[in-house]
């Protein structure tokens, strides 16, 4: 019995480890560029290219550190793009995502630059397809709210139970932005802000607490 419980224990410790290894040594992100960029499209609207090597990491952090990373602007937006990098940095605790929490290290990004168009009609090029919820319901002329109403109710008296889902725990280290560059082209303004070689430093990101940040 003493021997079977060792065997079952180093299975259990052992193919964790070994699928690691396995993944360190032969899972490789760059070939899988396509289907992230195809990811992200689909859910942005904006089409990534990804020119830098993409590294991965598994134990004790799962972290993936990346090269030149190029966000391509809406249409109708001119050809620059609307956002680029020069690398990141981005390292999760293995442990925590088995209890359904997020805890990230600080988060490092260099080389960040921004292109933000507001145009004279209020459209801008920053707004990301499906990133926004759909909300049933409408506004008459008057601004009242009208609301959908759910024909197929229960008769009076009886109560609905409501399931709360329960958040996820999400804690981060903090980002840092080296040598940053944003220019935002408020055309219903006529105004324009240009800001380069920035370093932008925050504390550890709670949302549940005041964040704290530093310009410099």
């Amino acid at each position: 019995m003493k021997r079977l419980l060792l065997i079952l224990l180093a299975i259990i410790v052992v193919v964790p480890l070994a699928l690691g290894a396995w993944l360190m040594l032969f899972f490789d992100a760059n070939d899988y560029r396509d289907e992230i960029s195809a990811g992200f499209n689909k859910a942005t609207g904006h089409k990534i290219s990804i020119s830098g090597d993409l590294q991965t990491s598994f134990f004790p952090w799962i972290g993936i550190e990346t090269g030149a990373m190029e966000i391509a602007n809406a249409p109708g937006f001119g050809d620059k793009p609307l956002a680029a990098i020069g690398s990141s940095k981005i390292h999760l605790k293995l442990k925590p995502l088995f209890s359904g929490a997020v805890e990230m290290d600080t988060v490092v990004l260099e080389g960040v630059q921004a292109n933000l168009i507001t145009k004279k009609n209020g459209e801008n090029n920053w707004e990301l397809n499906n990133a926004a919820p759909k909300i049933s319901g409408s506004k008459n002329l008057t601004g009242s709210k009208q609301i959908a109403v759910d024909t197929d109710s229960k008769p009076a008296g009886t109560k609905k139970k409501k399931t709360a889902a329960k958040p996820m725990a999400l804690a981060i280290g903090g980002v840092e932005m080296k040598n940053a560059s944003i220019s935002w082209d408020d055309r219903r303004n006529a105004t324009k802000v240009d800001l380069s070689k920035m370093v932008l430093r925050t504390g550890e990101i709670d949302l549940k607490e005041p964040i704290s940040v530093k310009f410099t």
